[in-house]
């Protein structure tokens, strides 16, 4: 391994002597600092092309957004405040000076880079210090062939409980990315695209601020085969993907005769944009398995539904989910948007189980810029609803996880969350934020055992119980944000937060004051040799 990493290192000094231009489809990382001015410049009507909903971006669509809003700049057409000029100047420098051109012109294109994260953490209890490394390697083929590798070591995975990987003098790593991309441009129909993706990737769907109900990125990556059909305001997305697959309890062996269980994914997507003003999408996602299961096609196929199959298909049980997120833009500078998650929904009550609670999730926010006149300014409110047993399932192997992490929203389940920010760009490459967090956790988590304690009561009786449920933890962190983008590919970011704990550890009376600083210097650098 350390041959292997020594390797890669050289690799990308080698290539930083060389210097390119190439348009392609590589995804750009939910990581990525450019998602946060690319966000904050949709908010103020620019680069409206951009399907906000629908993420992570591929390089080439952040690209023709951002040569669009150039020509509209060189022509008159918009005056930008100097505020949002310092943000284009560094999307600019990052996707078309360092990263990426509009002609390119060559059949073959070899990107490389590295990505250093330096982290420290400090409260009361101890001082952390992390690295993150992430190699970077793609090449672009004809324009329509895209071939990408990331690697990740990570120290901080070593602290991590939910990390089951191998651990290597210090550092823990995984394969992030790894994937094979064809995308078609040109299907004779204006605003009209096609990609197919094979491999390990990131989603990100929805519109949430603070995390995201269905897909985030907060698990590790998933290794799926994905397609994405775009004719002019419709989308349709259809992904297949395959989990880690659980170890079994001893009991569960020998009732199964198998020591793990198979677990599989999938989802089919419809967004639809009215005028680049109002999108929807409804989404439909299913995570079926268990011991001696095999890949069913029929879960995968794009146009079937499957809460009807479950009930009359005769296959693999599943635990199903239903989705639906929106983001409306009225006016300039205003943003309003949420997500609807439905794991599970009682219409009738004939029988006790009928008395099982409802399993859903929630997300409503706003956004708005440039409050009271003060140009680069950001003001934000979210409230976060996801009920007890969301994500939950009575079969084990079913729960809506991925390498013991959320695949849904990283708290999990049984919490709600007031989310106040406010953000400033004094001058550039500084910006300024306070963040307001109110958070009510109740017990337990996705990974406890299901209980059913509502078949104890009959139809007449009913049943209910409070939210969040068990002994509530609450939580309130106050913090102070900078961002300091020193260069295109240097970042420093610090943050300070207070934090008061109410019933800690779900103790009652046990109450908790904590002072805390985190500090991260990202470096990245990337560039293409061409053929």
């Amino acid at each position: 391994m350390k041959r292997v990493f020594i390797t890669i290192i050289l690799t990308q000094l080698l290539l930083l002597f060389f210097n390119g231009y190439a348009q392609d489809d590589a995804t750009i990382p939910t990581y990525q600092w450019a998602y946060s001015y690319l966000d904050q410049l949709r908010l103020r009507g620019y680069l409206s092309e951009l399907n906000v909903i629908q993420q992570p971006y591929i390089q080439r669509q952040v690209f023709n957004s951002l040569v669009k809003l150039d020509n509209q700049i060189q022509q008159g057409d918009i005056y930008l405040s100097r505020q949002d000029q310092w943000l284009i100047d560094f999307l600019n420098r990052e996707f078309k000076i360092n990263g990426i051109s509009e002609t390119g012109g060559k059949e073959l294109i070899i990107q490389s880079g590295i990505w250093v994260d330096e982290q420290v953490w400090y409260d009361k209890h101890e001082t952390r210090f992390y690295t993150q490394l992430r190699s970077q390697v793609g090449l672009s083929l004809k324009n329509n062939l895209y071939f990408y590798n990331g690697l990740l070591l990570d120290q901080s995975l070593l602290a991590d409980s939910t990390y089951i990987g191998e651990k290597w003098r210090g550092f823990a790593a995984y394969t992030e990315q790894a994937y094979l991309r064809f995308t078609t441009h040109d299907l004779r129909i204006k605003n009209s695209d096609f990609q197919f993706t094979i491999g390990r990737d990131f989603l990100n769907w929805g519109t949430g601020k603070t995390g995201r109900l269905l897909f985030s990125d907060h698990a590790q990556p998933l290794d799926m085969l994905s397609v994405s059909l775009r004719y002019k305001g419709l989308q349709f997305i259809a992904l297949a993907a395959d989990l880690d697959h659980w170890m079994l309890a001893d009991s569960l062996v020998q009732k199964y005769h198998a020591a793990k269980a198979n677990r599989y994914l999938s989802a089919h997507r419809l967004i639809v944009n009215l005028k680049n003003k109002l999108y929807f999408g409804l989404t439909e996602a299913l995570l079926y398995g268990g011991p001696n299961s095999n890949w069913e096609l029929k879960y995968h196929n794009p146009l079937l539904y499957y809460h009807g199959e479950l009930l009359n298909g005769g296959g693999y049980d599943g635990n199903g989910f239903l989705y639906f997120d929106f983001d409306w833009y009225p006016w300039q500078n205003w943003e309003f948007y949420g997500e609807i998650l439905i794991d599970d929904f009682q219409l009738e009550k004939t029988v006790s189980g009928d008395l099982e609670p409802n399993e859903t999730g929630l997300i409503l926010g706003f956004q708005h810029s440039n409050w009271f006149g003060f140009h680069g300014s950001l003001l934000g409110l979210e409230y976060v609803r996801v009920a007890n047993r969301t994500y939950n399932s009575g079969f084990e192997w079913e729960k809506f996880l991925h390498f013991n992490r959320p695949i849904g929203y990283y708290l999990g389940n049984n919490f709600d969350r007031w989310n106040l920010m406010a953000q400033y760009l004094p001058i550039k490459g500084l910006q300024v934020g306070v963040k307001l967090d109110y958070i009510r956790n109740g017990e337990g988590s996705i990974l406890d055992q299901w209980d059913t304690p509502w078949v104890n009561y009959s139809v007449s009786d009913g049943y209910d119980e409070p939210f969040p449920f068990g002994v509530v933890e609450k939580s309130f962190i106050a913090s102070l944000n900078l961002r300091a983008h020193l260069k295109f590919n240097t970042i420093l970011e610090s943050q300070i937060s207070y934090q008061t704990v109410e019933n800690a550890l779900h103790e009652i009376g046990r109450n908790e004051k904590q002072l805390s600083l985190f500090m991260k210097l990202h470096w990245n650098i990337r560039c293409n040799l061409r053929y």
